[in-house]
């Protein structure tokens, strides 16, 4: 029964024909409508009635079957639509980054220091929360102790005799004459050496010279040996083809011979033959010897020039040798004239230490640039975030920073690059920087990223800066991220991540319509940047065609569109 239709063969004539005369068989059979059993016996219709149901079964039979192929039909193509989801490949944008965290903090900071112990601050110029700029003045210290110092030592000067001047300008000769000589190039010692110096330079260039025109002739074959070695294989292989010649033909003449003897019936003398091919032979034979010794004598050839050209690199090595040892020499005789000349300056100095004016004058011009010291300068621009200095307090060894001007215009933020993001990273690069306590992106960028990683549980990183411009929101110590642009794609081709299958070989595709109803087939295609939810798809696919994917990657059958 199909769809509450029964098959029967009660509609059969007695003798197994229809109504119409038509012999069905004892297997034919008839359609009846509703539920009735096949075992429940049907009264017979008339001749005109059964004569009409004979057309009218196979077309309910024909429907039947249409309508159960039907439903196969559209109940597969339901399960196979529903196996599947749909995405379209469209234009996108692309964008990814790294990411990095790390605090703000000041690139530059100083504390103020004073050299000068033992003094009184006279007078503090600023006050915590100032704007300072670098060599501002900020504070003046105490100089009356300095110049009482300098008061007495100016009257030390004049006082000292003159006498003690001669031996000042002795030294002071010796010293000079030989800078002289020196600064002129005509030191003697220093000259012979540059002479030697140049001389082993000259020789080293013409060694070098040699060697590279024999690498050139040996190169093209020019040289005069193997070029000869050369020709003599040449002729010897030319004698050897017309030996090998003359052989083929003394035999072919054997042949002819011994052939046209047959053909005439007349006896035939091979002894005259043989010998032409015996002497051809031997003649073959000393003229393959001839082409082997030839050869032989090219490939000695080749190695004699081999070694020639190993004798005269051994050459520039020598001449590279001596021209090392010459500089050696050469720095050695004007380490020599310097140390001479340290020893003048020494004793220039050993003089002025001797004249008491002479020392109280380069004491004197001490004292006088210490004056410098008792004014403290701003060593940044920035702002002065700590002042611990007040007028009125004496500097010790142990007072520490005056104060601290930090420069807030321009931060830093310290962070770790993993070793597998360090490729899309370099020096220079540009980044945008959140601070998400502000709710704000500045730009920034990366100045320094250290060579040696830094390993901790196992895992590698890299120490790096990035720099950027501060406003007025911003404060030390505040949490920010850095974000490094890896992709930035505008308009390319892009399906869903979870689209994207990949073959056992590797390569990627995407399932598409094929060409028969409801079926699907692998379409390859080549990948190009992700972010995670859509992948570009740089060769294969166009906007607007359609791709399926299941949750689960299913293998469907079928090859290119």
């Amino acid at each position: 029964m199909i769809d509450g239709v029964y098959f029967t063969d009660l509609d059969l004539m007695a003798d197994g024909t229809s109504e119409a005369g038509e012999d069905m068989g004892s297997g034919a059979l008839s359609v009846v409508p509703g539920a009735q059993s096949p075992q429940s016996p049907a009264p017979r219709p008339s001749k005109k009635r059964r004569k009409k149901r004979g057309w009218i079964k196979w077309v309910v039979i024909a429907g039947i079957l249409a309508a159960v192929g039907g439903r196969i039909y559209y109940t597969s193509k339901n399960i196979t639509q529903n196996l599947y989801q749909t995405d379209t490949a469209a234009l996108r944008d692309i964008r990814t980054f790294h990411s990095f965290t790390g605090t703000v903090a000041p690139i530059t900071s100083r504390d103020v220091t004073s050299t000068v112990n033992g003094v009184k601050i006279s007078e503090v110029l600023v006050k915590e929360g100032d704007d300072v700029k670098e060599g501002d003045l900020l504070m003046v210290l105490d100089t009356s102790s300095l110049d009482e110092q300098i008061l007495e030592r100016q009257a030390s000067i004049d006082a000292a005799s003159y006498s003690s001047s001669l031996s000042v300008q002795s030294a002071l000769n010796s010293y000079n004459n030989l800078k002289n000589n020196l600064d002129a190039g005509m030191e003697t010692s220093v000259m012979n050496a540059k002479n030697q110096m140049d001389s082993a330079y000259a020789n080293l260039v013409s060694a070098q010279q040699a060697f590279n025109d024999e690498v050139a002739l040996n190169n093209d074959q020019m040289s005069s040996t193997i070029l000869n070695a050369k020709q003599s294989v040449d002729s010897a292989y030319d004698a050897l083809q017309s030996r090998i010649l003359a052989t083929t033909q003394a035999r072919e003449r054997k042949a002819k011979n011994e052939k046209d003897a047959a053909d005439s019936g007349m006896p035939y003398d091979p002894f005259s033959d043989d010998q032409a091919i015996e002497t051809a032979v031997m003649s073959e034979q000393q003229a393959w010897n001839s082409y082997n010794q030839a050869q032989q004598k090219f490939e000695q050839a080749k190695i004699n020039e081999e070694n020639n050209l190993t004798k005269l690199f051994d050459q520039v090595q020598q001449a590279q040798n001596s021209y090392l040892s010459s500089i050696d020499s050469y720095n050695a005789a004007v380490n020599a004239s310097q140390q001479q000349l340290r020893t003048y300056e020494m004793q220039v100095q050993q003089a002025r230490a001797q004249a008491n004016d002479s020392v109280n004058r380069l004491q004197l011009e001490d004292l006088k640039s210490n004056l410098d010291d008792y004014a403290v300068y701003a060593p940044i621009s920035g702002e002065v975030i700590t002042l611990k200095a007040h007028e009125g307090d004496v500097l010790s060894a142990t007072s520490g920073a005056l104060a601290t001007i930090v420069d807030f215009d321009r931060m830093k933020i310290d962070i770790k690059i993993g070793e597998y993001d360090i490729l899309g990273a370099s020096e220079g690069e540009p980044v945008t920087i959140t601070i998400d306590a502000l709710n704000k992106d500045y730009p920034g960028q990366i100045v320094r990223i250290a060579r040696i990683a830094t390993v901790e549980n196992g895992v590698s990183y890299y120490e790096a800066e990035v720099d950027f411009d501060t406003d007025d929101d911003i404060r030390s110590g505040m949490s920010a991220e850095v974000r490094l642009t890896v992709n930035d794609l505008s308009n390319v081709v892009t399906v869903l991540s979870e689209a994207i299958q990949t073959a056992d070989d590797g390569t990627a595709y995407v399932l598409v319509d094929g060409e028969e109803p409801n079926s699907k087939i692998n379409w390859p295609v080549t990948l190009g940047a992700s972010d995670g939810t859509y992948t570009q798809i740089t060769n294969g696919l166009s906007a607007g065609e359609s791709v399926y994917y299941t949750s689960t990657p299913s293998f469907i059958p079928g090859g290119g569109r």
